[in-house]
């Protein structure tokens, strides 16, 4: 039975495979011994040789470096047994098969994505910038990350930019973040066909401080507000109507910062979103915020850039191998109907 690192290096070679057309006449003159180690059909790369531009990937070494560390262990660079062109050629064929992954998983679960970068990973204090959805099993899934210096308008479009080049120029139907002004200039700067929504955590946790707090203590106006702001089976015609109800109830008609958020309501509340893939289930930011947690696991706050990297990589390994348990689970067993 193969183990993980077989399988994706077998994974690997199927890309190779795909992309290379074998020729197998022999339409080349003789050569001399000297001469052997240039041809094609004598060089190769052995597993061990695989298995290291793999390991050198992780520690941000490239093909060019791990070719001449072999040729140190080997003795020579004629005695490797495969050219410079086959390790870039492999070193090629591992970024395609990270990319397919991450490209896949956005083209099956990225209609509405979240984004959130309020965790700093290193002793560089660089942002951490999850993209981050929902599978089919309602389980957080990563698109992609970033690591920002400054949390700024540029660095945010740089962000979106790279985002969007990764992932084929791709839009999200839906982009869910905080109201942080340099990431709402971002989004409106990159995304042309997006709908940009607002946190709703985020929102409802500043109720307190912007209604005056003998109403909050008092009265059950937190309580019915909430209710009406939660409800995700309300049409838009009822959010309204609801609302108006409970504000003119406790006489808030003159609450400034009630009255801005009411007239930003399709950026936030839910009965705006029922037309979405996930509109309803996706209304905070608390996705990527577990998912800062959850990577936060495998990782230091004095880490350098190389620890992150490998941690990372294996923060995504495991997401992954959580997702193949749960289909191969969906797949063997039967669903339990509520009688």
């Amino acid at each position: 039975m193969l183990n993980s690192d077989d399988q994706t290096l077998t994974m690997i070679d199927n890309i190779a495979d795909n992309q290379t057309t074998m020729n197998s006449g022999h339409n080349h003159r003789l050569c001399s011994l000297k001469e052997r180690e240039f041809q094609k059909n004598v060089r190769t790369l052995n597993l061990y040789m695989k298995q290291t531009i793999v390991n050198n990937c992780k520690l941000n070494i490239g093909a060019t470096k791990t070719f001449r560390i072999l040729a140190e262990q080997s003795n020579g660079y004629a005695n490797i047994g495969a050219s410079l062109t086959e390790f870039k050629n492999f070193k090629r064929n591992i970024k395609c098969y990270i990319d397919a992954q991450a490209r896949m998983n956005y083209s099956l679960f990225g209609d509405t994505i979240t984004f959130d970068p309020t965790y700093g990973t290193n002793k560089y204090h660089m942002a951490f910038t999850p993209f981050t959805g929902v599978d089919n099993h309602k389980k957080s899934v990563t698109f992609a990350a970033a690591l920002v210096d400054h949390e700024n308008d540029g660095s945010f479009i740089w962000v979106f930019k790279k985002f969007l080049d990764c992932m084929g120029n791709k839009e999200p139907q839906c982009i869910l973040t905080d109201q942080d002004p340099a990431i709402k200039l971002g989004v409106r700067s990159v995304f042309k066909q997006e709908r940009h929504r607002y946190c709703m955590w985020h929102i409802m946790k500043k109720l307190t401080d912007k209604v005056e707090s003998q109403i909050c203590k008092e009265t059950d106006f937190v309580e019915r507000i909430c209710g009406v702001v939660w409800d995700t089976d309300l049409e838009p015609i009822e959010f309204e109507e609801k609302w108006s109800q409970v504000i003119n109830d406790f006489d808030l008609n003159d609450n400034t910062w009630l009255t801005y958020m009411y007239g930003k309501r399709h950026k936030w509340i839910p009965a705006y979103f029922r037309d979405l893939p996930l509109g309803c289930l996706l209304k905070t930011t608390q996705r990527s915020e577990s998912q800062n947690s959850y990577f936060k696991r495998f990782e230091s706050i004095d880490g350098t850039l190389v620890e992150f990297w490998l941690r990372f990589q294996s923060a995504m390994e495991q997401q992954r191998y959580n997702h193949r348990f749960l289909d191969a689970a969906s797949d063997s067993t039967l669903p339990q109907v509520c009688r």
